[in-house]
């Protein structure tokens, strides 16, 4: 029964959509190794990579899925984001729906999202280090880099 190439239920017309058991379902293109878990909720949650924003999780989660069906191979597949809380792990849906049969089905995804840039700053702190020649600790210069006291152009200005 089903979609086997015979007509299974007798009526002359051969693998159409009273003949179609098998749902359609929605996974991760094949050959991918997506870093995923379900969730307590059925909900796949996609664990890495991490996005700056929802817009590029929808596009990435776009390319990286597909619908497939035992009959059917005209699927129009669309992602939307369904629910924004918690922030930082939005929903995402799926649908595929087969506009022959009329078959729709949903699956639902989490991606990680952080818009926040990140503040970056550096500093160096010889001041606990015991004096070491190499490293140039207990000398002007930390790590070979020359320390110094930038005077600001107002000043130099006027002293000239």
């Amino acid at each position: 029964m089903g979609c086997d190439g015979l007509d299974s239920d007798c009526d002359g017309l051969v693998d159409e959509c009273d003949e179609d058991l098998i749902d359609p379902y929605i996974s991760f293109l094949d050959g991918l190794s997506i870093d995923a878990t379900k969730n307590d909720d059925g909900v796949t949650v996609i664990n890495s990579p991490t996005f700056a924003s929802q817009d590029k999780a929808k596009q990435y989660l776009a390319s990286i899925i597909v619908a497939e069906d035992d009959c059917a191979s005209n699927f129009a597949l669309s992602v939307e984001v369904t629910a924004v809380v918690p922030l930082c792990l939005p929903t995402f849906t799926a649908t595929a729906v087969d506009s022959v049969c009329g078959f729709t089905v949903h699956r639902q995804f989490q991606m990680k999202v952080d818009s926040f840039t990140p503040i970056v700053s550096i500093g160096f702190d010889n001041t606990t280090a015991e004096r070491d020649d190499f490293y140039g600790v207990g000398r002007d210069d930390y790590l070979h880099i020359v320390s110094f006291v930038s005077v600001p152009e107002i000043l130099l200005a006027h002293f000239n």
